[in-house]
């Protein structure tokens, strides 16, 4: 539809001046050709400037087959076109750069929209303004139900107001990475999370809030915490057995003796690491 509405109107208002030109009108229907100018160096910024000199030149090229003896209109219709090839410039080199920040947020949004972690804005009050699809699926809250709540709605209320202190480190410029606390999902159930902050600022380079990036890690605790009880588990059997116990390097040096060996040996566990088995058992 764009293509097509700048040339129609690029035909609609050459026809008109070419038309004003014959009955000897020179100055109010050329600036209608603004139009067309205007909408291509908006919509195609490479190509807005070729677009204006185009439009000029049948502009000013009918001026001085209708008026080749009139110096005065030909000078105000070369003063035209040099506008119209100005304003084409301008609009283009604004419009490039409003496309291209265009571009970057639409690529930011992207990837927020697509992360795997939980991405949500808040403000230094702590008033949730954004929410990503995996911070829906994490806690539980639509974004609708979400937006514009305090954070404090997925806080525990037994465990301190850690998410303050938080915000107050970015306002101070402190970095805030993997920090491991609790947060509640909509169903009231804990789920452990790991928290990277960062800060957002607006077009003056002002701090207006910040950024936090959620991992789920729930299920990388239940797995420490079933490995430190199975080290724990470990740990006192090896202790408890009264068989001599004694694990031994590749360079024949003791790394660890249980409780019933260093008995035997009347030591301390810990004074028999480092020495070779042979000197301790055989002598």
């Amino acid at each position: 539809m764009i293509p097509v509405i700048i040339g129609m109107s690029a035909v609609v208002t050459l026809v008109l001046n070419f038309y004003g030109l014959i009955q000897g009108i020179t100055n109010v229907l050329p600036h209608l050709l603004y139009i067309p100018i205007i909408l291509a160096a908006y919509y195609y910024p490479r190509r807005g400037v070729p677009f204006a000199l185009l439009i000029a030149a049948f502009y000013f090229g009918a001026v001085v087959a209708f008026f080749p003896a009139n110096m005065d209109v030909q000078t105000a219709a070369l003063a035209r076109v040099v506008v119209y090839i100005g304003i084409a410039a301008v609009i283009s080199f604004l419009s490039g750069r409003m496309h291209h920040d265009t571009q970057m947020c639409r690529r930011l949004v992207s990837i927020v929209a697509s992360s795997t972690d939980a991405i949500m804005a808040e403000t230094f009050d702590g008033v949730i303004t954004d929410w990503n699809a995996s911070a829906e699926k994490l806690y539980g809250y639509s974004s609708k139900e979400i937006k514009g709540k305090s954070v404090t709605l997925l806080l525990p209320s037994d465990k301190p107001d850690d998410s303050r202190i938080l915000l107050q480190k970015i306002q101070r410029g402190i970095p805030v990475d993997r920090y491991e606390t609790e947060r509640l999902t909509k169903t009231g159930k804990r789920i452990q999370v790991s928290l990277s902050l960062s800060p957002i600022k607006n077009v003056n380079g002002e701090l207006v809030g910040a950024s936090v990036s959620a991992h789920d890690i729930s299920d990388t605790k239940q797995l420490q915490s079933e490995i430190l009880e199975s080290k724990n588990e470990w740990e006192r059997t090896f202790e408890a057995v009264p068989d001599m116990i004694a694990i031994i390097g590749r360079d024949f040096r003791i790394i660890r003796v249980n409780k019933a060996m260093a008995d035997r040996m009347g030591m301390h566990p810990e004074d028999a690491v480092g020495k070779a088995c042979y000197e301790l058992v055989h002598h």
